[in-house]
C-alpha cells in the first residue's frame, strides 16, 4: 500500500483503531505516504493519525513519509522499519519555500535506515513543533544525524532521542544552524562510528 496524496487540502486520514492494529505497509516499493502538492496549499487542516507506517523503501528520500510543500498535522503514528537510498529513512520534511506550520505529536520513529543523512527524521523549515516523540534505533549509514537532522527553525518538546547511530557526527541529533528550541528533550546512548 502506497498512498499518493492528491492536491487537495483538508483530507483527514484517521484510523478507526490505532497503530497497533491499523498498518500501512509500503511493500518496499516506494514511500508509504507521498505528499508533494503542485497546485493546492495543504495546511494543518489535513490530518494523518493513528497508523503504523512500515516497509517503505526503494526511494531516494523519505521511506516512510515524503512530505514536501505541505504542512499537515501528524499524530499517533509508529514509523518503523523504513529505508531510503539517500536521506531520511523514516520521515522526509524538507525546507520549503515558505516556512510550514506542521505539528507532529505523539509519534514514535524507530528502526529506520538512511544510506546518507537522517535515519529517522529530516526536517527543514517545514515543521513548527515536534512534541511527545520517541526517536529510537535509527541509522544514518554513511552520513549525519542517525536520529534526526534539523535544518530550520523547530521546537522540540518532550522528545526522547535514544540509541541512534550515524557514521559521522550527530549520532542522535545533527543541527544545521541554530534555530532549534529544545524543551524537556533527552538525548542518550547515541553512537557515531
Amino acid at each position: 500500500e502506497n498512498i499518493y496524496w492528491p492536491d487537495t487540502n483538508g483530507i483527514k486520514l484517521i484510523s478507526a483503531g490505532d497503530y497497533s492494529n491499523t498498518i500501512i505497509d509500503g511493500g518496499g516499493t516506494s514511500s508509504v505516504i507521498y505528499m508533494n502538492p503542485q497546485t493546492a496549499t495543504i495546511d494543518t487542516t489535513t490530518l494523518i493519525q493513528g497508523f503504523k507506517i512500515t516497509n517503505g523503501g526503494n526511494v531516494n528520500n523519505g521511506g516512510g513519509l515524503f512530505i514536501s510543500n505541505a504542512s499537515p498535522s501528524i499524530s499517533h503514528l509508529l514509523v518503523i522499519d523504513n529505508e531510503a537510498n539517500d536521506n531520511c529513512g523514516g520521515i522526509y520534511f524538507p525546507t520549503t519555500p515558505t516556512p510550514g506550520q506542521s505539528v507532529i505529536k505523539n509519534i514514535t520513529i524507530m528502526n529506520n535506515t538512511a544510506y546518507n543523512d537522517g535515519g529517522g527524521l529530516c526536517c527543514g523549515n517545514s515543521i513548527e513543533i515536534l512534541k511527545n516523540a520517541v526517536i529510537k534505533g535509527n541509522i544514518a549509514t554513511n552520513g549525519h544525524g542517525g536520529g534526526i537532522i534539523i535544518g530550520g527553525a523547530i521546537n522540540l518538546v518532550n522528545v526522547i532521542i535514544d540509541n541512534n547511530t550515524s557514521l559521522s557526527v550527530g549520532g542522535g541529533i545533527y543541527l544545521v544552524g541554530d534555530n532549534a528550541n529544545l524543551t524537556s528533550v533527552k538525548i542518550s546512548n547515541n553512537i557515531t562510528n
